[in-house]
């Protein structure tokens, strides 16, 4: 059996090295190969003997030694060895419309040759993506079509579970196509929850972190990562405690309270999967604007996010006295609320839970008609809005869904957890595809 895989840290790699050693109990001959975008996961699969690449160098390298036939190929072809490859920058371009088109397009063919190459020699049984966006990832899959190998998508997904589809994930995962299907045949009995907490967590080797974060300064100075990478700007905001004021919400109102729970703006959600909203000042000028009367708004920031928001956001809270509310427990937060809106975070499925009205504003895995409100333009914003207000859960339909969605669907465990039950599941998954 031959499997290739691609993720980024070294979190990942120990997951798909983890799904290696359960092959290994079946086909003691398993031959891995782990793409790694992060020099962490290459690291981490080099000093356990599993055949690696740091492709994000190797991609960067090649794309040098041959810019000139890049270059001729990028002003006579949209096709290259079997792969439209214009559309696979399409969330780089997103994220950050100052990069240059040129560059990003000489990356994706660089990729391809290294996938298809690759794909050629080894001829896997299939393959493993960690995730279904980003440049090497999305070369990485275009290929494998182009070969007609199979894929399976892998992400962590909410509540200690694991992702594991054909189709992909987040907005691109099949849950509610399977879930329609299954939903004719089960009929309309709920059951029990098979919610599993989370044990033990691995720890990222500080050592490694240090080598992504510094390899990181250096791979965006010379121009090695699409803009996605970018991360040190980000962190430099951590070190510092916002001196914004963040009007506290009162224990007890009389007017209706609307939460707002925000996501990382550089999130593949955010970015591809967010057709109403392409950043969240955004969101929060649409949302604030067409409240209805009698209610204000608490905003609440992704944790990873906190405080690191555009200048711009910040000024618009403060003009408008809106509660930013970023550090209050998200399920205190979502019991005082009286109606809770997410663009495709996964905060929706905690609202879920605790059978509050939700409103999808974005493309998400849960945007099932029967269980929220959800938006298709933006235009319906403020009628949504009002109707929320008056909007009764069926809580037969959300215990329906619930169940579908974390006693069939998601795999039981996370990538991190130890001992990695998830990787157990996913192997003897693959060994029966085999």
């Amino acid at each position: 059996m031959t499997v290739l895989c691609i993720g980024y840290e070294d979190k990942v790699s120990r997951f798909f090295w983890k799904i290696k050693c359960e092959l290994n109990k079946t086909f003691p001959k398993v031959e891995f190969k782990i793409y790694s975008v992060f020099l962490s996961g290459f690291l981490f699969s080099l000093f356990r003997n599993i055949s690696c690449s740091w492709v994000t160098i190797s991609a960067w390298i090649q794309t040098n030694i041959k810019s000139k036939a890049y270059n001729k190929i990028l002003a006579t072809k949209t096709k290259y060895k079997g792969v439209e490859f214009h559309n696979l920058i399409d969330y780089h371009l997103k994220l950050d419309s100052n990069s240059s088109k040129k560059k990003l397009l000489k990356q994706a063919l660089s990729y391809i040759d290294i996938f298809d190459k690759q794909i050629q020699k080894k001829r896997p049984d299939f393959v493993l993506s960690w995730g279904d966006s980003r440049l090497a990832v999305e070369a990485f899959v275009a290929v494998c079509k182009h070969h007609r190998v199979k894929i399976y998508f892998m992400e962590l997904g909410p509540y200690n579970t694991t992702f594991f589809d054909e189709n992909g994930v987040n907005a691109n995962a099949s849950v509610l196509k399977i879930y329609d299907n299954q939903k004719l045949l089960k009929g309309n009995n709920p059951k029990e929850l098979k919610l599993r907490p989370k044990k033990d967590t691995y720890s990222r080797n500080p050592v490694l972190r240090a080598l992504d974060y510094s390899s990181e300064i250096l791979c965006n100075f010379i121009g090695v990562y699409p803009p996605d990478m970018m991360r040190i700007a980000k962190l430099a905001k951590f070190s510092i405690t916002s001196k914004r004021s963040h009007h506290q919400p009162p224990t007890e109102h009389t007017k209706a309270m609307f939460l707002l729970a925000l996501q990382d703006p550089t999130d593949v959600n955010m970015v591809l999967h967010s057709p109403s909203f392409n950043s969240p000042l955004e969101i929060l000028k649409a949302v604030h604007t067409k409240l209805p009367k009698n209610s204000f708004l608490v905003v609440r920031e992704h944790p990873v996010y906190r405080n690191c928001n555009e200048e711009l956001f910040y000024d618009y809270i403060e003009k408008n006295n809106i509660v930013l509310d970023s550090t209050t427990k998200l399920e205190t937060q979502i019991n005082r609320a009286d109606v809770i809106l997410v663009n495709n975070s996964t905060t929706g499925i905690e609202v879920l839970k605790h059978y509050k009205p939700l409103v999808v504003l974005g493309n998400a895995y849960f945007k099932y008609e029967s269980i929220c409100l959800t938006l298709s333009d933006q235009s319906e914003l403020k009628t949504i809005l009002s109707k929320a207000l008056q909007y009764e859960v069926n809580r037969k339909e959300v215990d329906l869904f619930l169940e579908f969605l974390f006693n069939d669907y998601l795999i039981t465990g996370s990538s991190d957890e130890k001992p990695c039950v998830a990787a157990k599941s996913i192997a003897k998954l693959l060994s029966h595809q085999h």
